[in-house]
């Protein structure tokens, strides 16, 4: 799963709003891989 893709497919989609909950979404995951690891 390529979240860049997705994330640049919800920023011509999506408002604004869900932007910053989808960004917040994957930086959390980022982190949370990050801490896993």
């Amino acid at each position: 799963m390529d979240y860049s893709v997705v994330y640049t497919r919800m920023l011509h989609k999506k408002p604004t709003r869900i932007r910053i909950v989808v960004l917040c979404f994957i930086l959390l995951k980022k982190c949370t891989s990050y801490l896993v690891e």
